[in-house]
């Protein structure tokens, strides 16, 4: 089944997205910060990174990512490693949920997949912990899968630069982020950006 052909307005609306992008990746790579897990992005590291980072600031994360890194390099050593071991190394991090998630999908890891994380969103989506979200960024940033990655930060971004560049005023939104208009509004941003 082929995708709906776009409105002329939908049309307009996606090119003026499209060329917020180019900027943006200019800005991105001219002062983006030198984070461990960007520098080899290889799954498990970027799995870790993404559970850690879950409601919690990259600052803190900093030190913690390089200790849990040190004890566990691997996942089979996180599948071997005791709980309580895994629970002391991310004392201070808090929702201790995550860390425990974060073994038990080691061992499934370990044992459905020869201790190789799965490398699509939907077997992703089956390890304990890990959502929509956390499965996409890994399949994304460590398997090279195209998805788009949206959360509340990035609505609210895109809505600002969108609203902006008068893009939804002109697509017959009302004038202002008020009453019941906001939701359409940002149903009919979502619904634009997620097209291909």
């Amino acid at each position: 089944m082929q995708p709906a052909a776009l409105s002329v307005e939908d049309k307009k609306i996606q090119e003026e997205l499209q060329a917020l992008v180019e900027p943006l990746l200019t800005w991105y790579d001219r002062g983006h910060r030198i984070l461990p897990w960007r520098e080899k992005p290889d799954a498990y590291r970027v799995w870790i990174s993404e559970i850690m980072l879950q409601q919690t600031r990259v600052e803190a994360v900093r030190p913690y990512y390089d200790r849990f890194l040190q004890a566990f390099p691997n996942v089979s050593r996180l599948a071997d490693a005791p709980e309580e071991e895994v629970l002391k190394l991310w004392e201070g991090l808090g929702y201790y949920s995550r860390a425990r998630n974060l073994k038990k999908a080691a061992t499934q890891i370990r044992e459905r997949y020869g201790g190789v994380i799965p490398d699509t969103y939907e077997a992703l989506l089956q390890l304990p912990g890990i959502g929509s979200y956390t499965a996409g960024a890994i399949a994304s940033i460590a398997f090279g899968r195209r998805f788009r990655l949206w959360t509340a930060m990035y609505s609210a971004f895109w809505r600002g630069c969108v609203w902006m560049r008068g893009i939804l005023r002109n697509s017959g939104c009302a004038e202002t982020y008020s009453g019941s208009s906001l939701p359409l509004c940002r149903r009919r941003a979502r619904v634009i950006l997620t097209r291909h």
